[in-house]
């Protein structure tokens, strides 16, 4: 599936810049049901995997995914290494329920024993069929982001792992059903198994080509929007006041101004912050889901997943602070939550922004980014964010901020949520657009080449304004301009706190691989310690005579 990104104004008051994506087609070609996964350790006992323990996943791919020289004989074993990911939630997150008049009727905090959501690598081995044998090592290809729902002999999880170049995603069979559009596939497992897809632009080999209804689509671009905004006519703000016509200048570089940036990230964090942002979640899109506690689950794992990009790329993770649900029956235009309302054809997705954005200014909650979910999508535009925003709780004062402040609005179908909600991000943060072989004619165009030599960067990344759903990091182009950004205090970075001051809640335990408050050591119970002759598995203790070195 491609999407189209582009600048465009939004109103007389509201010059800012922000990104538009356009959704064509689907990239979920081919689905299949997920089995016999089996978690490890075999004693930790069904009841005892919680929200800080430490485990492995192990599973066969499916035959269509094995990808082996000879499949008939041999398979392809994949093993998730997975460790609790303590930046997602602490003691301070919490989650609002509000009724139609926008009141709140119910608060309280998210607790982490109840969400458990893990990070850690993907592993490959093989086995050979006739015999069953493993091999004895194996191989570090790739990363994993997932939450476990159950545990024990029959194990569920959804989630996303990488094998080297190839993506995949996990979901329950129910919740499958629940969140895809009407023309992905349809299937037949049971609400409890586990359905397995690789994210790619290629459609299977067995599969025709398409008509070129969709393409027809990409037309509809010269007409729907307005000519994009001058980014010198545009407001760049944070803080209590508009940036300086020098700091403007810098955060909206041309393209041979970005090439001396690219690929250095001397200016991001050398030790990991952690940027807290906050969720809310529309009367339309709540009524995707059969419970609030379904949608708080699929946004913590939406976060997790796109973490994982940050954390990778710029050394931030995101926390989710704030998750806002609003009731499920949309109400007339309410002042209060003006920007919740019934999906029409009379309210797009610009003045939501515009109504979000002023809600948000009214908090002063310190949060870095806030976004809004919602299932409206006109003229099939499913993204929208403003600028270089990143940590702006309240409305700069100036005459053209009257509406600007950290948020952005998330409109996307599931299966490709986590690509738009990373791209908006970016922004916040100051990320331009990749550039393209049409803004590669422009020499003073505001976006991201290649490189110093080659401008197109051929849509292979996360903020390329023609992207897919493929798109798995950011270009070093992007890579260099963020770090800058936050090197030369062009965007506000106040808010972005360090982890290791994080508190956190926590059952202490022995045994689940983190060293606690009275522990000496742990390193995961009788099997992880099988080796280490310094720990004392069933106390967490130094044995005696040990020292930490």
């Amino acid at each position: 599936m491609q999407y189209l990104f582009k600048y465009m104004t939004l109103f007389p008051l509201l010059k800012g810049i922000h990104a538009s994506l356009i959704t064509q087609q689907t990239n979920i070609h081919e689905i299949f049901t997920l089995e016999d996964v089996v978690l490890y350790p075999h004693e930790i006992s069904k009841k005892s995997i919680d929200s800080y323990s430490s485990f492995d996943l192990t599973f066969a791919l499916p035959y269509h995914y094995q990808q082996t020289e000879y499949p008939n004989w041999m398979k392809k074993y994949v093993k998730l290494t997975m460790t609790p990911n303590l930046d997602l939630i602490n003691e301070n997150s919490h989650l609002q329920i509000h009724n139609e008049d926008g009141e709140v009727i119910s608060s309280e905090k998210i607790d982490r024993n109840n969400h458990r959501v893990y990070r850690g690598d993907a592993f490959v081995t093989y086995t050979e069929n006739s015999i069953g044998l493993l091999e004895k090592r194996w191989h570090k290809i790739g990363w994993a982001r997932i939450s476990l729902h159950q545990d024990g002999d029959l194990p569920i999880f959804e989630g996303t792992f990488s094998l080297s170049n190839d993506l995949y995603t996990v979901k329950t069979a129910k919740n499958y059903m629940l969140l895809k559009e009407a023309h992905e596939p349809q299937i037949s497992a049971s609400e409890k198994s586990m359905v397995l897809w690789i994210e790619s632009n290629k459609p299977p080999k067995t599969l025709r080509k398409r008509s070129n209804l969709y393409l027809d689509n990409k037309c509809m671009l010269n007409s729907i929007y307005d000519e994009p905004t001058p980014l010198d006519q545009a407001t760049f703000s944070y803080g209590s006041g508009e940036i300086s016509a020098g700091e403007k200048l810098a955060l909206s570089s041309s393209r041979i101004r970005l090439t001396n940036y690219i690929g250095d990230n001397s200016g991001c964090p050398k030790y990991k912050q952690v940027a807290y942002v906050g969720a809310a979640l529309d009367c339309n899109y709540i009524s995707m889901f059969e419970s609030s506690s379904n949608a708080t689950n699929h946004i913590i794992s939406l976060y997790n997943r796109v973490s994982a990009i940050y954390e990778e790329t710029f050394n931030i993770s995101l926390g989710l602070l704030n998750v806002t649900i609003m009731g499920r029956t949309c109400p007339n235009e309410n002042p209060k939550v003006s920007w919740n309302v019934a999906c029409s054809s009379h309210y797009n997705i610009s003045t939501r922004l515009k109504h979000f954005s002023l809600w948000r200014s009214g908090i002063k909650d310190s949060i870095a980014l806030w976004s809004l979910f919602t299932t409206c999508r006109n003229t099939m535009e499913v993204g929208i964010a403003w600028y270089g925003v990143l940590c702006q709780d309240i409305i700069p004062k100036g005459p053209h901020s009257n509406w600007v402040s950290g948020t952005n609005v998330i409109a996307s179908p599931a299966n490709i949520e986590h690509i738009v909600l990373a791209h908006e991000i970016g922004h916040g943060f100051g990320a331009s657009h990749d550039c393209t072989s049409e803004s590669c004619k422009n020499e003073s165009a505001s976006c991201c080449p290649l490189s110093s030599t080659v401008c197109d960067t051929n849509e292979m990344y996360i903020m390329n304004p023609k992207s897919s759903i493929s798109a798995r990091k950011f270009s070093p182009c992007s890579i260099g301009q963020v770090c800058n950004n936050l090197k030369k205090k062009l965007v506000n970075s106040n808010c972005l706190k360090n982890n290791k001051n994080v508190s956190l809640i926590s059952r202490r335990k022995c045994g689940n691989g983190i060293v606690e408050e009275g522990e000496d050591c742990d390193c995961g119970g009788e099997k992880g310690c099988k080796g280490n002759p310094c720990c004392n598995p069933k106390t967490c203790k130094f044995t005696k005579g040990s020292v930490c070195e």
